[in-house]
């Protein structure tokens, strides 16, 4: 699994479910270059934003956000994430 860091500038405008994630320039660990949200389709992107953020959020193929959480851990949180993903796997048929 490839890993990929950027900086993000402080948002203007919060970052909601629905809304189309930012473009961000970085580097991934290797110091090849990379543009979320294209680098990290398939892959796990750390970000941080400030030293006090925490986000974790669910793009779609098109770079939408489909689920986000800013703010430390939350079992409720977890619970809910948790059925979303499991929402987007599809049964194996046998």
């Amino acid at each position: 699994m490839s890993t990929t860091i950027l900086r993000a500038a402080p948002a203007q405008q919060p970052l909601r479910v629905g809304d189309r994630f930012p473009a961000l320039k970085g580097q991934f660990l290797t110091g090849r270059d990379a543009m979320l949200p294209q680098a990290s389709s398939g892959r796990v992107a750390f970000v941080p934003a400030h030293e006090d953020d925490a986000y974790l959020v669910v793009l779609d193929r098109d770079g939408v956000v489909r689920w986000l959480h800013r703010g430390g851990f939350e079992i409720s949180r977890s619970a809910e994430l948790k059925a979303f993903l499991a929402s987007l796997v599809r049964p194996v048929e046998r």
